[in-house]
């Protein structure tokens, strides 16, 4: 897809397009961009990285007198397992390129597409148009905040009420696992904007370099934002293992005190259970009745001793 400055065409892709003096928006597929790359002997590195991008999330940044080149990855805010998008970003004098490398939903071409919209013909320039499109891209980032915070929030109010349900810590894990995503996702993000906003090669103009920046400090927030969401989770497993350690500590005391209280019976038992032939009390008339008079004496005291040190 090319689209030219007028934003009204929408075109299938034209390589001689490609070639004209004036500012050009291109949407391209990996086949159409390492075709457009032969053409102008663009560094082998830039095509082994758009062939074989590294699956890691991490940002890749080429950039030299002629260009700028990045391999972006995306979190997909809409999708329901938030899977990854991935990107290539060109950009040169007069054309800025999307690479689509993986964008099963469009949502990429749907972000370029807006921050097209947002831009006027008048003032159209690359760092303004960029600065649309990775706004478009973290502008979920206070839906997915609060979503986050309120299941985090839940979570603490299940340890103060003490019902944690099973599954409580494989819940605790997930969330976790959300915001490391997240915080991946910020960092690249700031990686690829601040290469960008140094336009160390001036292909932006600098008027609109703030843009830019101010939009790498609003992620940085963010990211900021993550790690005090991180921080509140950590407490709450904290809250969950100190939670788990006092209802452990509370069956270790109830089987202690049943061990204290009943010892002393076993060890009455135990006498005289033994089989010497002269035991006074085995012959005595009341010697059943004083055993368990004494064994009532015996736990009695214990449960009152226990109680008056609140062990009970």
């Amino acid at each position: 897809m090319l689209i030219t400055p007028d934003f009204s065409t929408d075109r299938p892709f034209d390589k001689e397009m490609l070639k004209q003096d004036k500012l050009i928006v291109a949407y391209l597929s990996k086949e159409e961009m390492n075709s457009f790359l032969k053409e102008y002997n663009i560094d082998t590195i830039v095509m082994h990285t758009l062939s074989e991008p590294d699956p890691i999330i991490a940002n890749t940044a080429t950039q030299n007198v002629r260009y700028t080149f990045s391999i972006v990855d995306i979190l997909n805010f809409h999708s329901p397992d938030q899977s990854h998008d991935r990107i290539g970003l060109y950009l040169d004098k007069n054309r800025l390129i999307i690479v689509d490398i993986e964008d099963k939903d469009q949502s990429t071409k749907t972000a370029i597409c807006k921050s097209l919209e947002d831009t006027s013909i008048e003032n159209m320039d690359f760092g303004k148009i960029l600065y649309h499109f990775f706004y478009t891209l973290i502008q979920p980032h206070n839906q997915i905040y609060g979503k986050l915070q309120r299941k985090i929030e839940t979570l603490d109010n299940m340890i103060l009420k003490n019902e944690t349900p099973q599954g409580f810590s494989s819940e605790i894990m997930t969330i976790n696992h959300e915001l490391l995503e997240l915080e991946d996702y910020y960092d690249q993000l700031v990686d690829v904007i601040e290469v960008l906003a140094d336009n160390e090669n001036g292909l932006l103009q600098d008027q609109n370099l703030h843009f830019l920046r101010n939009l790498s400090n609003r992620i940085e927030r963010y990211s900021n934002n993550n790690d005090l969401l991180r921080n509140y989770l950590t407490q709450v497993r904290d809250a969950y293992d100190s939670l788990i350690n006092l209802n452990l500590n509370k069956t270790m005391q109830t089987f202690t005190t049943i061990t204290v209280i009943f010892s002393p019976l076993t060890l009455i038992a135990g006498w005289y259970g033994m089989n010497f032939k002269y035991m006074p009390e085995l012959s005595h008339r009341f010697g059943y009745l004083y055993v368990i008079f004494i064994s009532l004496v015996v736990v009695t005291g214990i449960v009152y001793i226990m109680k008056k040190k609140k062990l009970l």
